[in-house]
């Protein structure tokens, strides 16, 4: 795919979106890596965009007293400013909209090293609250701390906390970034994350992320927690689901629980514990601007423990099938066409596993032969290739 493409091009209706969109990454994030991590380093971009809006009014009020944004959905398949896509698929700005416009909601806004850090209270109560505040760093070490208790008066925004950061952040800008944890009177609690740089300019870092999946009561649940500064963190599995959140920022060690709920299913198979863990993928804004991290995956996980520890491993069956071959085969083989194990033993003999039945027929010899005519095809390729007076040959 390519978001230039006749196809993306007759499905947007701006004709200069597009190139406004790259414009607008390039000033916030590095480069996508490819279509997967463009679509969604967009979206976070489109979410982004306008939570800085409706925090700054709702900070004002008095002056502005309320926010709406242009558009909620869509009525056909199209790239546009919807939150919710065709299909009733929520992008990351709905989820970010459900926390931003929440009736009681904090919000930070950075400057050079300074941080201020807000609060509102759309209740008609007035709301006690707490807030703490942090400096860390994107190990998640701990540089300042301050807890903040105050009260919101209803239907009202207030500041909670100015303070220029220099002493504290020093020559780490680019390491950084602020967190506030509020917690309200009734006990609501949200989290909120802020860099001191574009994040096109921080230095993040690849978080080992890990995940577990399970069910109670018809609810899906998945525990997720990250070993660095995660932002903007991406969950997909294949059916077309709404989680309980998505696209949040994982700032600490602690586990978050996302939950989906089976009425929130809104296309695919039955929804199960081992579907979610076997499809689950987790995407996170890196330096490298974003990926797939399959170690969120316990499903992938375990395969690379299987590769890790074949010998003690319960579930290692392919793998040792496959070795066996390659044991009995030998020197020589046994003769073509009078390979044993791929007669149910190798799963996926025909495939995955074709190396292994070749070695146990033509032995250490054949597959020998067979890699370096493997070599000699790819040199040829390559001469081939430099040897050609244009990119058509």
């Amino acid at each position: 795919c390519n978001i230039f493409s006749p196809v993306m091009e007759s499905h947007q209706k701006n004709g200069t979106a597009n190139g406004k969109i790259l414009y607008y990454i390039s000033e916030n994030f590095r480069y996508p890596k490819d279509f997967d991590s463009l679509v969604y380093v967009s979206q976070v971009l489109q979410g982004i965009a306008i939570k800085a809006g409706v925090d700054h009014w709702r900070a004002n009020r008095g002056r502005c007293m309320g926010a709406l944004y242009w558009q909620l959905n869509d009525n056909w398949p199209v790239a546009s400013w919807a939150s919710i896509d065709y299909f009733g698929r929520w992008k990351a700005l709905h989820y970010m909209a459900a926390r931003f416009f929440a009736p009681k909601a904090g919000y930070i806004y950075t400057e050079g090293t300074k941080a201020v850090i807000s609060a509102a209270n759309e209740t008609l109560e007035s709301q006690s609250l707490t807030v703490t505040v942090r400096i860390r760093d994107v190990e998640l070490n701990v540089l300042f701390e301050e807890t903040v208790e105050t009260t919101v008066k209803a239907q009202s925004s207030i500041h909670v906390l100015e303070r220029d950061f220099a002493d504290v952040i020093g020559s780490k800008k680019r390491r950084v970034f602020a967190e506030a944890v509020y917690t309200w009177q009734d006990g609501t609690t949200s989290t909120e994350a802020e860099s001191f740089v574009p994040y096109k300019h921080m230095d993040l870092l690849q978080p080992q992320i890990e995940t577990s999946v399970t069910e109670k009561d018809g609810t899906i649940e998945i525990q997720i927690s990250a070993d660095c500064f995660a932002p903007f963190v991406w969950l997909e599995i294949e059916d077309d689901v709404i989680f309980s959140d998505n696209c949040f920022d994982l700032t600490s060690e602690e586990t978050k629980t996302i939950c989906i709920r089976k009425e929130d299913v809104l296309s695919g198979k039955v929804l199960s514990a081992d579907n979610v863990r076997k499809t689950l993928k987790v995407m996170a804004m890196i330096a490298a601007a974003s990926l797939y991290i399959i170690f969120g995956d316990p499903f992938r996980m375990e395969r690379i423990q299987i590769w890790l520890n074949v010998e003690t491993n319960e579930n290692a069956h392919q793998i040792k099938q496959g070795l066996y071959a390659i044991a009995t085969g030998g020197l020589f083989g046994n003769g073509v066409g009078n390979s044993v194990q791929k007669l149910g033993y190798i799963p996926e003999a025909y495939n995955d596993m074709i190396f292994s039945v070749i070695c146990e027929e033509l032995g250490v010899v054949g597959a020998t032969v067979l890699i370096i005519a493997f070599i000699v095809l790819f040199w040829k390729v390559i001469r081939i290739g430099y040897g050609a007076s244009d990119i058509f040959g």
